[in-house]
């Protein structure tokens, strides 16, 4: 919902990020840097699966343009960067991300946490019934947070280009499907109403992974895709559920610290650093 209501803010925070962030790296020397997107940043009719190469080929879903907008600025920042100035800068472009300690703020969450809170408000009041918006037939593409922290790993070991690269899981569920799936995590066994008067957005979002496959072994990078991979990974996520203020990538990037952590030796089980929370910011656009 805040992607068209606050467009404002959505375009001017996550430019301001991507550009002091990528600026300041180049500044500072940074020998290597990942820039993070979203899959918003492909046209809203690119053919399916989308491939890297529909980037700017057509017009965006409206409302995720702004924070879109600002994605792709971000790409060429690194493309820029590395052209003029030599810096090994690359960007990685997931799929809907999802994972434990995700944000559940019903306007500015992702469309997995949103669902768990509704169902699970839902199910506390006893509710017989629970209306949703759109139709439910729009496909969507869903990576846990830990898988996504794998395949960074991954292209920071093994990827040194221009141009993004696409991180998924290679498969796709219909927001109904996922709908049911959280009913049947959370407990909820009242009716789900779907409302062909509230808009869908993009239709379908699949995309082409094959580039990213190529780099080599998969790792973890796929292993909560889509069906009862997806009903496994929800359960510890809506264990979790609490209106804060962070979201996926966040998560993502917590993830990420415990894997890089392990791989240098600090023990499987050791805890990072604690990731401090953006306060005030508009991080991602609704899946």
């Amino acid at each position: 919902k805040a992607n068209s209501t606050e467009p404002y803010d959505f375009l001017y925070d996550n430019l301001a990020m991507a550009a002091n962030v990528i600026d300041g790296s180049r500044r500072a020397g940074v020998r290597k840097l990942l820039f993070l997107g979203s899959s918003c940043i492909y046209p809203k009719m690119a053919p399916q699966p989308i491939r890297e190469e529909s980037l700017l080929t057509g017009p965006l879903e409206v409302t995720n343009e702004a924070y879109a907008v600002a994605k792709i600025a971000g790409i060429k920042l690194c493309d820029h960067a590395r052209a003029q100035y030599g810096c090994d800068f690359i960007s990685a472009m997931p799929c809907n991300l999802y994972g434990t300690g995700d944000n559940f703020s019903l306007e500015h969450s992702h469309v997995l946490p949103a669902l768990i809170r509704k169902m699970h408000e839902a199910k506390l009041r006893g509710d017989t019934s629970l209306r949703l918006w759109g139709t439910g037939t729009p496909l969507r593409e869903f990576l846990h947070a830990d898988d996504l922290a794998e395949a960074c790993v991954l292209l920071l070991e093994r990827y040194s280009q221009a141009g993004h690269i696409n991180v998924g899981s290679g498969e796709e569920l219909s927001i109904r499907q996922l709908a049911e799936m959280i009913a049947q995590v959370v407990g909820f066994t009242g009716r789900l109403e779907f409302d062909p008067s509230m808009p869908d957005g993009t239709p379908r979002k699949m995309m082409d992974v094959s580039r990213i496959r190529a780099l080599g072994p998969r790792r973890s990078a796929e292993v909560r895709a889509t069906g009862a991979k997806v009903q496994t990974g929800l359960r510890p996520v809506q264990r979790c559920k609490r209106d804060a203020n962070f979201g996926s990538q966040v998560s993502a990037l917590r993830s990420l610290v415990r894997v890089i952590r392990y791989r240098c030796g600090c023990g499987k089980n050791s805890d990072p650093e604690p990731v401090p929370e953006p306060e005030h910011l508009n991080l991602a656009p609704d899946g």
